[in-house]
């Protein structure tokens, strides 16, 4: 009998330790935190054609900071709490309606954040 060393392979890989190990968790969190601002604020800090308001400026960095803060909390409670509570359970219907309704909230703050300011 044989012993099937692919797996061992597998997890001496940089990549999948990193995806994997308990160790790396808060530098894959502070990653991702850092990349989803980046993405977040990456036209704020310049000049606005036929604005140069710093009310206007202002209100953008708000209404941007109010976005993707949300949709951070959403897609951190979906990957910390539905995922593991409904998705590894089989309660596959009541995850797909908290995916919607997590969706939903997600576009309305957008969409209210984008009214208000």
């Amino acid at each position: 009998m044989q012993k099937d060393n692919s797996s061992i392979i597998l997890f001496n890989n940089p990549l999948i330790r990193f995806i994997a190990d308990n160790k790396y968790r808060w530098l894959r969190h502070i990653l991702f935190i850092a990349f989803c601002l980046l993405l977040g604020f990456k036209g704020d800090f310049t000049v606005y054609p036929g604005s140069s308001s710093a009310e206007v400026h202002k209100a953008f960095i708000l209404a941007d900071a109010c976005t993707t803060f949300s949709i951070m909390a959403m897609i951190y409670l979906l990957l910390l709490v539905l995922i593991p509570r409904l998705l590894f359970r089989s309660r596959v219907f009541l995850f797909a309606i908290c995916f919607f309704i997590l969706i939903s909230v997600i576009y309305f703050i957008a969409w209210y954040v984008d009214l208000v300011l």
